[in-house]
């Protein structure tokens, strides 16, 4: 099974945990659902845009930052959890930083833009909010 990149703010690092213990994902009605180590969760979709917002070294690696801006201008005043849209970290789902040869191959920049999906738990205990960019499913965003 491949995982779609999870964007998880820094307050909810459990996504990635998550993610590596197996997940499936359904749409439902305007919502999507989750069976994974939570249970079965409900989430709300706030499609957007992930952006590179900057990269650097670090001493494991290249940081990838992103930040996140739903397509609806009304989407926030929708959000029931208050949350980081930006500061968000590029990391494989098995863990760690992703080489700078990695992130070239992938057109990785300051400034790509990516389709990304806010999601929103309604029902459940999973991840809060993951930020989802099912293009890349070797990463996640936290």
């Amino acid at each position: 099974m491949r995982i779609p990149i999870i964007l998880s703010a820094p307050c909810f690092p459990s996504a990635f945990l998550a993610l590596c213990l197996g997940i499936s994902c359904a749409s439902q009605g305007g919502q999507d659902k989750l069976n994974g180590t939570g249970g079965t969760c409900t989430f709300q979709p706030f499609p957007g845009t992930a952006t590179c917002t900057e990269i650097h070294q670090v001493v494991s690696g290249q940081e990838a930052h992103f930040s996140f801006s739903p397509t609806d201008p009304n989407a926030r005043s929708q959000y029931q959890i208050n949350g980081n849209e930006s500061n968000l970290v590029l990391y494989w789902t098995a863990g760690g930083l992703p080489p700078a040869s990695w992130l070239t191959t992938n057109g990785i920049v300051v400034g790509k833009e990516l389709a990304c999906t806010r999601r929103e738990i309604r029902i459940g205990t999973c991840t809060p909010v993951m930020y989802v960019i099912p293009s890349m499913p070797d990463v996640n965003l936290q």
